[in-house]
This record gives structure tokens, C-alpha cells and sequence, in this order.
């Protein structure tokens, strides 16, 4: 309930993330285990602990943290999902069969459509592409970031079809995790589908109270930028992940102005319904 307490308690959720991060770089390693999902999915029982949203954070955690489906790499589940009350469910056997065919749509689409077509494809077409890029035209380099975008795309979705369907036959409601990505018209919309859970708690449970602690008309772009940049140095603490959290958090913070601003202007509407300017967006979207 106290401040040191809640700090503390944050420290501590961040703690084993931070320490695997330290010995995989020192040891020249690649690997995470699932502790930086465990860390949000920790921190954010700890929010509700503080805001008194929660009772038994310990036990919240646990329980968590511990559901195997979604521990590697998502979706971020709501601690509310997992309270232990609703966990006392009866089986179900079309619940069951209906996560059991999820699983096999997202099997399909990670071992087949991502390993094996595109994986499979791209390393035949240009197999020394991240080793020596140089040898390569142009046109290729574009292929392979295109091939290597799609690849995580799907092969993410379908890990993401596996858990919930798993969850499913647990009898066990898991948040959607993608909703056709590429569709999206603007930066915001893009996070609406994208890796949705972790758009969510970013926007919850960092843009949110930045934004309001903040209360200048500069606020939302302010806590853009920070909260994804934060996000970036929670993937990884490079240059690369620094420039993402970058762009997308001024992306993000320039949509979320231009739609409170101009949102009812006609000329904007129009604009934002423009085919050609729908493609550009995009394109730099994705």
C-alpha cells in the first residue's frame, strides 16, 4: 500500500528480467525463458495491488505466471482473467474441441506457412544475405526484409493461436493477440492490431498515468516517446530497439494530436479516407 513498498515491489518484478539480460550479453547468449513477459504480467498485479484493485498479489502472480500456454511469449493476460474464482470452471467438450482446432490453425501457420515456406524459401533464395548482404541487389534486400516481416508476422500469430486455443480447452478465455495488422491506416491503429495484449498494458499501464501526470499540451507525445521507448529497451537494450521506440512513439503521439485536433475537420476525413494516402500509411506502418 506505501510508495517504497510499490517501488519495491516493481524493483523486485524487474529484477530476475534484468539479471537474465546481464549474464546473456556478458555470455554472448540469446534467450529469455518468458521473463520479460512474467515481468509485465507481474508488475501488473502489482498496479492493482496499489491502485486496491486486487487482493493477494502474491497468489495473483503465481497464478499468472505459472498457466503455461501464454507464459514464453504472451498474450499479456489481465490478472482479473486468472482470479481463482474464475478458474473453478466445469469441462467443457466444445470448448475443448474448439481450442483443440485453434491449436491446429496456429500449428499449421508457425511450422508450414512461416518455417517452412517462408523460412525455408528465403534461405534457399539468399542464404548468405545476413553475412554478407553486399552481394545482393537491392530488389533482394527488399525481398528478404519482406519475407523476414511476413515470417514474424505469422509465426508469431500462430504462437498466438496456440495459447489461446490451448487456454481455450482449459476452459480458459485468453485476449486475441492480432487482428490483421497490415490492414491498419495509421500507427494507433496498427497497435490496436498488432501483439494487442502488449499494446494494451503499454497504453494502460504506461501512456495512461504519463499522460496524466504530465498535463501540457505536449503531454500525449511526451508519453508516447517514453512509454515506447521503454517498450524498446524492455525487447532489448540496443540502438536498434531505441530507434523503434522512437519512431513509433512519435508516430503514435503525431496521430493521437492530428485526430484530436483536425479529427472533425472534413478536409481530414478526407484525407485519411484517400486510398493512396491509406497505402503510404501503411506501408510505414508495417
Amino acid at each position: 500500500r506505501s510508495r517504497r513498498a510499490f517501488w519495491a515491489a516493481i524493483l523486485t518484478c524487474l529484477l530476475p528480467l534484468l539479471t537474465l539480460r546481464t549474464i546473456a550479453d556478458s555470455a554472448g547468449m540469446v534467450f529469455s525463458l518468458g521473463v520479460a513477459f512474467a515481468s509485465l504480467k507481474s508488475i501488473s498485479v502489482v498496479l492493482e495491488a496499489y491502485r486496491r484493485q486486487a487482493a493477494r498479489p502474491l497468489r495473483n502472480i503465481a497464478l499468472l505466471n505459472m498457466f503455461f500456454p501464454i507464459y514464453g511469449a504472451g498474450p499479456v493476460e489481465q490478472p482479473a482473467t486468472f482470479e481463482f474464482e474464475q478458474l473453478q470452471r466445469p469441462f467443457s467438450p466444445h470448448e475443448f474441441l474448439r481450442g483443440g482446432l485453434r491449436v491446429c490453425v496456429g500449428l499449421f501457420k508457425s511450422v508450414f506457412l512461416a518455417d517452412a515456406l517462408l523460412l525455408g524459401y528465403s534461405q534457399a533464395q539468399w542464404p548468405e544475405f545476413f553475412a554478407d548482404p553486399e552481394q545482393y541487389s537491392t530488389g533482394a534486400a527488399y525481398a528478404v526484409v519482406l519475407c523476414k516481416f511476413s515470417y514474424t508476422y505469422i509465426n508469431f500469430s500462430g504462437y498466438s493461436d496456440i495459447a489461446i486455443g490451448a487456454s481455450r480447452m482449459f476452459g480458459i478465455e485468453v485476449i486475441e493477440n492480432f487482428n490483421f495488422p497490415f490492414l491498419a491506416t495509421n500507427v494507433r491503429e496498427f497497435w490496436q492490431r498488432w501483439h494487442i495484449s502488449l499494446g494494451g498494458w503499454v497504453i494502460r499501464n504506461l501512456f495512461f498515468p504519463l499522460a496524466a501526470m504530465i498535463r501540457r499540451p505536449s503531454g500525449v507525445l511526451l508519453a508516447s516517446l517514453v512509454s515506447f521507448v521503454l517498450l524498446g529497451f524492455w525487447h532489448e537494450a540496443s540502438s536498434t530497439y531505441l530507434v523503434w521506440g522512437l519512431f513509433h512513439g512519435l508516430g503514435l503521439g503525431v496521430v493521437q494530436t492530428a485526430q484530436r485536433r483536425w479529427g472533425k475537420h472534413e478536409r481530414y476525413q478526407r484525407l485519411t479516407r484517400n486510398p493512396a494516402y491509406v497505402m503510404l500509411v501503411m506501408l510505414v506502418s508495417a
